[in-house]
Order: C-alpha cells, then sequence, then structure tokens
C-alpha cells in the first residue's frame, strides 16, 4: 500500500497568487507616491509666489505643507501605504482649512482645493471613514464661513454671505456624495475583477493537478507494462510516486498468504529501523491492514 497522494503547489502558482493579492497595495503605494510628489511639487510653487509676492501666510502655510509632503514621501516605505495615505489626506485638509481661515473664508483660493481633497479621502482612508469626513469638511467650511460673517474671525476681504456659505456648503456636500457613488463603483468593479482573477487561478490550479495525476497515471502504467516481475513492479511505482508526489515516506505492501499478513516490497524515506520495525504489517491489528480489508 501506498500513501494518499496529494497535488502539491508548484512555486509559479503560489508566485501568481501572492501577486494577485498584492496588487492592491502596490497601486495605492505607487498613486500615494504620485500624488506626494505632486504636492510637495505645488506646495514649493505656493510658498515661493507667496514669499516673491509679499503675501507671507500663503508662504508660510505652502512651507509648512511642503515639508510635511516631503517628510511622508521619504517615510513612505517605512509607514507603508495605508498609514501614509491617511497622514497624507490629514495634512491635505489642515493645510486648506488653515489657508482658508487665514484668508477670505470661503472666497478663498484653497475652496477648489477641498473636492480634490475628498476624492483623496475616498481612495485614502477606510470606507466606514469617508462619510463622516465628508461631512466634518462641510461643517468646517460651514463654522468657517459663518465666523468670518460674524467678524469673529478677521478676514483678508470683504467675508462672504450667508447664503453664499450655505451655497458652498451644499456643493461641497453634493461634491462629496458624488465622489463616493464614482468611487464605491470603481472599487466594486476592482474587486469583481480580482475574484475572476482568482477564480481563474484557482482553475488552473486544479488543471495543473489533475494533468499531474494523469502523468503519474501514465508513466506507471507504461513502467508496468514492461515488467511481469513483482518486485520491479513495486519499485517502479514507489518511484513515479516519489517522482509526482514527492512524499516523505512511502511504502509499497503485498498481501502473502494466507491473507493474514502484509509485506513491504519497496519503500522511500524510511529510517533503517523504521524499515525493519514494519517490514512484516499484521492484518489484524494494524492501520495499513484496516486499509486492506
Amino acid at each position: 500500500m501506498t500513501t494518499p497522494w496529494v497535488p502539491q503547489e508548484t512555486p509559479f502558482q503560489s508566485l501568481d497568487r501572492a501577486s494577485v493579492e498584492s496588487v492592491e497595495e502596490r497601486n495605492r503605494t505607487l498613486l500615494l507616491r504620485k500624488l506626494l510628489s505632486l504636492f510637495l511639487s505645488v506646495t514649493l510653487g505656493v510658498a515661493a509666489i507667496g514669499f516673491g509676492t509679499a503675501v507671507v501666510y500663503r508662504g508660510v502655510i505652502a512651507s509648512f505643507g511642503a515639508l510635511g509632503f516631503g517628510l511622508l514621501l521619504a517615510l513612505l516605505p517605512r509607514l507603508g501605504s495605508r498609514r501614509a495615505g491617511v497622514l497624507c489626506t490629514v495634512w491635505y485638509f489642515v493645510l486648506t482649512l488653515g489657508a482658508i481661515v487665514l484668508g477670505e473664508g470661503i472666497r478663498a483660493v484653497g475652496m477648489v482645493l477641498l473636492p480634490s481633497g475628498i476624492l483623496i479621502a475616498a481612495l485614502m482612508l477606510p470606507k466606514r471613514v469617508v462619510a463622516p469626513w465628508v461631512a466634518a469638511s462641510v461643517a468646517a467650511v460651514t463654522a468657517i464661513g459663518v465666523a468670518k460673517w460674524s467678524h469673529l474671525l478677521a478676514s483678508a476681504g470683504e467675508p462672504a454671505s450667508l447664503e453664499e456659505v450655505a451655497v458652498a456648503a451644499l456643493l461641497l456636500l453634493a461634491t462629496g456624495v458624488l465622489i463616493r457613488i464614482v468611487v464605491g463603483n470603481l472599487e466594486s468593479m476592482i474587486a469583481k475583477r480580482q475574484r475572476a482573477e482568482r477564480a481563474l487561478l484557482t482553475s488552473r490550479d486544479e488543471l495543473a493537478a489533475r494533468h499531474m495525476a494523469l502523468q503519474q497515471v501514465n508513466e506507471l502504467a507504461s513502467r508496468l507494462h514492461r515488467s511481469l516481475d513483482v518486485d520491479e513492479i513495486a519499485r517502479q511505482a514507489v518511484e513515479v510516486l516519489v517522482r509526482y508526489s514527492a512524499p516523505s515516506q512511502v511504502g509499497f505492501y503485498l498481501l502473502e498468504e494466507p491473507g493474514d499478513r502484509l509485506l513491504m516490497t519497496a519503500h522511500h524515506g524510511f529510517a533503517e529501523e523504521i524499515r525493519a520495525l514494519g517490514e512484516q504489517l499484521p492484518v489484524a491489528g494494524s492501520l495499513s491492514g484496516v486499509a486492506v480489508r
């Protein structure tokens, strides 16, 4: 008797499966690296313009922004894409809201950055956080607009009216909802594609296992037809099993007359003392005997 054959996973199959599972992480890291590089370039440019035109607060905010984005870009391999993505999103909103507070309120140029920030949040943050994040952004913009209108916060120019604040808040809310829907649809499409790729890999694994099993059976049959010697047949069977299945141990037993004893005719992988102990087995009282019966 022999140990049962179990299909072995080949290295290229494991590699393909790992590649499919890591594609999301690689794409996220690549996207985040490009975003951080873009933000670093933009904030450095805004800082140069701010200091060059004597608008000091813009230059200072942009300089701090460039410093933060530069650090995140440098630490991206250590932080990982998920933590770095959260920190990037938080830093982006801090800078944007800071520019709005120190500038003209909702009339500030920084308002155009908020929809992009919501898109970044939808891409980088966990799904359960995106809706509260959008609500918090709308609430922050509304609070800043009302504070500027009521002169609780100083404004670099004429503050926006309450109607303008309400319109800005509604537009930002609508933008957040639309972005969430679009990103959700894209994530669903990606998830379906990944499931299809995994199913394809599974089918290929099963096909490879069946092909290997057929090779094993065909080679064993071919060898058996070339010999009528029982000992040679046993040796050939063990050799084929070891080649295709790579088991650690194989024992080939013949049932001796009158049917109460098993004799090991060929073997592989047994230490000498183990082989000696299992060279003859009773049919009654051994697991191999149970398999025979």
